[in-house]
């Protein structure tokens, strides 16, 4: 009886890291918004969460400092090549494809729980949290890519995506009257000009 019971345990949840963001920053300066998204969802207690923040960094990084015309900084950046993107590219293919797949199960949860969120956005606020929401799984998704992931669990989540967007793309809790100002979209609104959810920004 206990040999049949031990059989159908349930297997442990993939673990997926926290994520050294400060020693990231600390590479190159960044942007403060992304920081500030990257060490909150990096240091939360869900897996998916920190599974964005990270994906985040790779996605949506750029360098934002001082000026390159200083002498002294130019020679650090040279003399430490790499900056918080090229970490956080480097966490995501460390990553097994055990805690890939699990990753990508998690963000169909979320995609699910955003379709059913839309009837419910009140805008502004509901809809640019909304709006950041899908952002986070265009970063994921995006990460996941170049991941140890199978290539046929990618693709459902593309899919999933695909689908999301047919029912979001157009819906009118996400028409947000008037250009709103906000740093993260602005910025993906330069870096990723086709995606759709920068409009209302634009």
């Amino acid at each position: 009886m206990s040999q049949t019971r031990n059989r159908f345990q349930p297997r442990p949840c993939p673990e997926v890291p926290s994520a050294p963001v400060a020693d990231w920053f600390a590479l190159a300066p960044g942007p403060q918004w992304l920081k500030t998204v990257a060490v909150r969802d990096t240091g939360s207690e869900s897996r998916l969460a920190r599974a964005i923040g990270v994906a985040n960094i790779a996605r949506l990084w750029y360098y934002h400092g001082p000026s390159l015309g200083d002498a002294a900084l130019l020679q650090r950046i040279v003399e430490r090549p790499r900056n918080p993107a090229d970490a956080a590219r480097e966490w995501f293919a460390a990553l097994d494809a055990e805690a890939c797949v699990a990753v990508i199960d998690w963000a169909i949860d979320d995609i699910f729980r955003l379709q059913e969120e839309l009837d419910e956005v009140e805008p502004p606020t509901d809809a640019l949290r909304w709006l950041h929401k899908r952002d986070d799984l265009a970063s994921l998704a995006e990460a996941l890519a170049s991941s140890n992931v199978p290539r046929k669990k990618l693709e459902g989540l593309v899919r999933c995506l695909s689908f999301l967007d047919e029912h979001a793309e157009h819906h009118p809790a996400l028409a947000c009257q008037g250009p709103l100002n906000d740093e993260r979209l602005l910025a993906v609104g330069t870096m990723d000009p086709d995606a759709w959810w920068v409009r209302a920004v634009l």
